[in-house]
């Protein structure tokens, strides 16, 4: 998302890991980490630090993708060849 022009913003997809106990929740979203905090409510400090780490970053980082990319200007023109 960091080298696309049209990415205005992203967020995690989910805030809290499935309650474990509960039984309404499909079985393979049970006992999965997907949430900053975990079912009983205490961060998961891991997965908090990546994305502080990356959100730190993140003008540095677009900044660096922009400068990869030539500007279509300077890219060079493609030229049809014509055989007789």
């Amino acid at each position: 998302m960091l080298e696309s022009k049209v990415c205005v913003g992203w967020h995690w997809f989910k805030y809290g890991d499935n309650d474990p106990d509960e039984p309404n929740t499909a079985p393979s979203n049970r006992d999965s980490n997907k949430g900053i905090l975990t079912a009983r409510y205490a961060p998961y400090s891991p997965l908090m630090e990546a994305m502080k780490a990356l959100n730190d970053r993140v003008y540095s980082l677009t900044e660096y993708f922009d400068q990869a990319e030539a500007p279509r200007a300077e890219r060079p023109k493609r030229t049809a060849m014509i055989s007789h």
